[in-house]
């Protein structure tokens, strides 16, 4: 008897001890799955945080880049401007020095010396308008570039009334049942041709008649 008693003490022992062993694995295992997903959210948010952050310096950088460029473009049109301005100036004073040139050359009997200085103010001349031509035409292509982006916004195609004249009985391939018709006041009559034309005619307030010609299937005011 004794024996059994202890075996039976020795079991409950022993299987207290492996439900207590089993409780502390479950309770140590919660814990490490409670630390890992405080540790991937953490991680995670740390991710979103420098994700966003990188974005908005992508975008600060982008804006700064954009307004860059049309500053530069701006500074540009002006420089250019101002660099017209300068040899259009310049220009007025050779042309005047020019004047005075001619009228030395014709006091001194076309000298060769004022000839040969007549000729090289003449080629300088040249040399400015070229290169003012030059400088104008810089100026305009960067106004064109400008006036694109408003033109193409505001471009609007429209189908209109390819002909609208004064009825001619003689006008050739018109219809005869068109044309032949006899309209009182405010009535109308359309019909299309075999190639795709619609001639309609009409009577106005004035007993005018009119003969219009579309090539769509549609009539526009």
């Amino acid at each position: 008897m004794k024996v059994l008693v202890e075996i039976n003490g020795n079991l409950n022992k022993k299987m207290g001890d492996f439900h207590r062993d089993i409780s502390q694995t479950k309770m140590s295992t919660n814990e490490m799955k409670i630390t890992i997903n405080e540790n991937l959210n953490t991680k995670l948010k740390e991710i979103k945080e420098e994700k966003k952050s990188e974005k908005e310096e992508m975008l600060n950088e982008l804006d700064k880049n954009f307004t860059k460029f049309f500053n530069g473009q701006e500074e540009t049109r002006i420089v250019m401007q101002e660099i017209v301005q300068r040899y259009n100036n310049k220009m007025e004073k050779i042309e005047r020095k020019m004047g005075d040139v001619q009228l030395k050359i014709k006091q001194s009997r076309l000298q060769q010396d004022n000839v040969s200085r007549y000729k090289e103010v003449q080629r300088k001349v040249e040399e400015c308008k070229q290169f003012n031509n030059y400088q104008e035409k810089k100026v305009q292509q960067q106004d064109k570039k400008f006036e694109e982006y408003e033109y193409e916004e505001n471009k609007i195609i429209k189908s209109t009334t390819d002909e609208i004249q004064d009825e001619r009985n003689n006008k050739k391939f018109n219809a005869k049942e068109v044309t032949g018709a006899k309209l009182k006041k405010g009535e109308i009559i359309g019909m299309e041709s075999n190639t795709g034309i619609i001639l309609t005619k009409w009577k106005d307030k004035r007993k005018v008649l009119m003969l219009s010609a579309k090539r769509t299937a549609e009539m526009e005011e």
